[in-house]
């Protein structure tokens, strides 16, 4: 639980650009404009497993194999196929892996549930940004902001 004061300065520190020495995760939140994003997240606590919206964005991408259940709910309703899987690197020497390719689909999504089980770590959300924190440290390893 953060003071007010507390709560201004972070939102000061998170509004500052960073210096090259940072090196944390920031995820920012697509703005759903409707074209792809590619380097954008959306922060998303509904989503089982994480989306990207370009192959391109995974190393060692591998074909889905047609025996396994190859599509997935969006979250207008519809299903999409999955064709590929791989991992994605991020910025601060963490690797998500299992990350879905959904060819159909715009946005990159970041399941927070699959996050915080593959990393260990906690996200802690407030009405403008939220924070990932290592579970039993405590340290933070990145951020996410509100855009829009």
């Amino acid at each position: 639980i953060f003071t007010p004061e507390q709560y201004q300065q972070i939102l000061r520190m998170l509004s500052e650009e960073k210096g090259p020495a940072e090196e944390q995760t920031t995820v920012d939140v697509a703005n759903m404009a409707g074209n792809s994003i590619t380097d954008q997240w959306i922060i998303c606590t509904g989503a089982s497993n994480h989306i990207v919206s370009s192959l391109d964005l995974l190393s060692c991408p591998k074909p889905v194999s047609h025996s396994k259940s190859t599509s997935v709910h969006l979250p207008n309703g519809q299903s999409t196929q999955i064709t590929h899987t791989g991992s994605y690197a991020l910025s601060n020497n963490q690797t998500l892996h299992n990350v879905l390719y959904v060819p159909k689909f715009k946005y990159n999504l970041l399941s927070v549930s699959r996050y915080t089980k593959e990393l260990y770590c906690i996200v802690s959300f407030y009405p403008d940004f939220c924070l990932f924190q290592d579970l039993f440290g405590g340290n933070v390893r990145g951020n996410g902001s509100l855009q829009g």
